[in-house]
């Protein structure tokens, strides 16, 4: 024989916090494997970046300051650098092309090109070389200074030939 001392409207009222209790104790146990499998997930996430993805970074990184130091050597050296000119064409152009009755005195040399200085007996002389020089392909030709000197036969002139890279005239 069974004997509860229990009433029974306070049996009703406790009747539904049976699965209460059962669903908050699943709850709590969806949380926690949820909390493991995240915390695992993770781990695993962190140890593929440090074992993988950490030193591809790092040569990407050491790539990347290479590339920005040479760069920067580059730029200084576009800077600080002058035009080069080829000596020996520019001054084959200039030899082979000056004009009779110019007499060259000096050839100094300019950034990207030279100044030759010399004397002549026609003023119209050094133009006519200026305009073969241009002729043949110099980026820039110009008589300077032109002074000619009252009751002397010779007029002295100077000529700036400016030259493009590599090939000052082609002849």
């Amino acid at each position: 024989m069974k004997c509860n001392l229990v009433p029974c409207e306070y049996r009703r009222q406790q009747a539904w916090m049976r699965p209460a209790r059962w669903g908050l104790l699943a709850l709590a146990l969806i949380f926690l494997v949820l909390t493991v499998f995240f915390q695992v997930q993770l781990r695993r996430e962190k140890a593929y970046y440090t074992d993988f993805l950490y030193p591809v970074q790092e040569k990407i990184r050491s790539r990347n300051d290479q590339l920005r130091q040479g760069e920067a050597l580059v730029q200084k050296a576009a800077k600080g650098q002058e035009r080069h000119v080829s000596w020996p064409s520019l001054l084959v152009s200039l030899a082979l092309s000056k004009p009779e009755g110019i007499v060259v005195q000096k050839v100094s040399g300019r950034p990207g090109g030279a100044l030759v200085e010399g004397v002549t007996a026609s003023p119209s002389l050094p133009q006519q070389w200026q305009k073969y020089l241009q002729q043949q392909g110099v980026k820039r030709a110009a008589v300077v200074r032109m002074q000619p000197q009252h009751g002397a036969g010779e007029v002295p002139f100077s000529l700036e030939v400016i030259g493009d890279e590599g090939n000052a005239a082609a002849t």
